[in-house]
């Protein structure tokens, strides 16, 4: 039977991300970042896009070492009976943001397929670790525009003019369906839940010169493809108490999210596939078969179905608070 499962995380260098030295994730995670970067704007903590990336197993078991091998040799024990997934359906990533993030959308399944492109569309979460005051979000619509009226604003330069805009606190949540336009900026470091996708189109990417001195590219054509309309405001979600007394954040078509605050040990079931935990404050074990690991502030581990059910408790003093992510 497979245990839970963690990885090592895959550092992605943008040019929003902050140096080193100035990094928020660094000051989040229990662990230390590599050396070698100069900054860090993403941090992939679990991952299946082949052929290019798959998380890294911390502890290689019997011969597996990565995200995909396991997946080739124990789909049913991860997925659950009659699940059979081409590739791991969902993405966990940290965003270190300090300069803007483009003005961007993502396509839905259906768009995605009508543009030619192959893969998965992109419904994605935020949640606010961290936010200085002159972080802002950008998503949606401050009133009712058409694709001819975006079209302007960006040959413009003037989208921002029409993009709705919040400041984010810690905490906070935004759910952006396939079709959302959205971008971030001023000191953010937000935890990503996102379908298994690495396409984004940019509409407009701020003026701004990448480090070879050319302007990044835009994908407008296909940003306003995908891109859904009418489209209001996006609002920080609202939770739900669940029986259980955990928030539900989302109850979605491709992903469910509830937060959790563990103040003594709790049973909870694994089902009906496996279950992500993101601990987002304090430190937790999760105990399972008469053992248990050890989770830190920050990490991200994988409970495989056959697990059928874990008991989460808190092994310090801190307030431990807890993502759980489904299917």
């Amino acid at each position: 039977m497979l245990p839970p499962l963690q990885f090592e995380p895959i550092y992605q260098d943008y040019i929003w991300g902050p140096s080193v030295t100035k990094s928020r994730l660094a000051k989040f995670l229990s662990h230390q970042l590599p050396r070698g970067f100069r900054r860090i704007a993403e941090s992939w903590e679990l991952v299946d896009l082949p052929p290019k990336w798959s998380s890294k197993l911390r502890r290689p078991i019997a011969g597996m070492g990565t995200l995909r091998e396991v997946l080739a040799q124990n789909a049913p024990e991860v997925y659950g009976p009659g699940k059979s997934p081409e590739r791991f359906p969902l993405l966990v990533k940290y965003l270190d943001v300090e300069d803007r993030l483009s003005v961007q959308v993502h396509p839905s399944d259906d768009s995605l397929a009508q543009l030619g492109l192959s893969g998965s569309g992109k419904d994605e979460l935020w949640v606010v670790v961290a936010a200085e005051p002159s972080a802002r979000i950008w998503a949606g619509f401050r009133r009712e525009v058409s694709k001819a009226e975006i079209l302007s604003a960006i040959q413009e330069k003037q989208l921002a003019e029409v993009l709705a805009e919040v400041q984010p606190g810690p905490g906070d949540c935004y759910f952006f369906p396939a079709g959302t336009v959205h971008a971030a900026g001023g000191g953010l470091l937000i935890l990503e839940i996102q379908q298994a996708s690495d396409v984004t189109f940019r509409l407009y990417d701020w003026d701004r010169l990448a480090p070879d001195g050319n302007p990044r590219p835009l994908h407008i054509e296909e940003g306003l493809f995908a891109l859904r309309l009418p489209q209001g405001p996006v609002k920080p979600l609202q939770p739900i108490l669940d029986a259980e007394g955990a928030e539900v954040l989302l109850q979605g078509p491709k992903f469910t999210v509830r937060r959790r605050e563990v103040t003594s040990p709790s049973a909870v079931p694994i089902g009906p596939s496996f279950k992500i935990l993101v601990v987002l404050a304090g430190f937790l074990g999760v105990a399972f078969d008469s053992e248990r690991v050890e989770v830190n502030t920050g990490d991200v581990i994988l409970l495989p179905w056959c697990l059928r059910e874990v008991v989460l408790a808190p092994i310090s003093s801190s307030p431990t608070s807890v993502l759980e992510v489904g299917l």
